[in-house]
């Protein structure tokens, strides 16, 4: 997982603690726990080795779609915001399942999110569409077959991962969280024309 401190909660349905990770985040697990997000037009990947039991999930905010300025600065981003962009974070995730065990020939993955959650959102600006784009071929290109997924639409989600059976439980958030996120997804918009050193927040929760 990243090198960083990530919360937990006690999950009163699922009777245990649930590791909450947000956007720019991903946890691997080698042992039984449950992983948790809210996502808007963000995703989540999932990915199980199915021989060792073992799994992660991410949560990124965009695809590597850069422009000149922000690919020649991304090597020196700090950990938490280069794992913003799917390219990174998949990368990342998928190594740290290999530091563990892991197999790239065992692995299976499940993805979720990319909501379009501002219904007038033009189509062409539509980042749930590119998120979602980006995870399939980048899965495809490394051979690492997508079992199921939930994907697109106009509701956000909140996705429970089980590390060590790769169940994954998926539910449509309320109003709360809606609102949420549809402030996170104008913030977005303003991120677009603005460059790295100038967009260092918490865009998308």
């Amino acid at each position: 997982m990243r090198d960083v401190s990530l919360s937990t909660h006690w999950d009163e349905k699922f009777k245990c603690n649930v590791v909450n990770i947000l956007s720019g985040d991903f946890y691997v697990s080698n042992h039984a726990e449950v992983i948790c997000t809210i996502l808007g037009s963000c995703i989540s990947a999932c990915i199980y080795d199915k021989e060792k039991r073992i799994g992660g999930m991410n949560h990124f905010i965009l695809p590597e779609q850069l422009g000149s300025h922000q690919s020649q600065n991304i090597e020196v981003l700090e950990n938490s915001y280069a794992s913003r962009y799917g390219a990174v974070s998949m990368e990342r995730m998928i190594n740290e399942l290999v530091k563990q065990g892991g197999n790239m020939h065992n692995m299976q993955a499940k993805i979720f999110g990319g909501a379009n959650i501002i219904n007038t959102m033009s189509v062409t600006n539509d980042i749930g569409k590119k998120n979602i784009d980006f995870v399939r071929n980048y899965l495809k290109l490394e051979n690492i077959p997508v079992l199921s997924e939930d994907v697109g639409g106009n509701h956000p989600r909140k996705v429970y991962f089980f590390s060590d059976s790769n169940d994954v439980y998926v539910k449509k958030t309320g109003n709360f969280h809606l609102r949420e996120l549809i402030n996170s997804e104008h913030k977005y918009q303003r991120y677009l024309n603005t460059t790295i050193e100038e967009a260092d927040i918490e865009i998308f929760t």
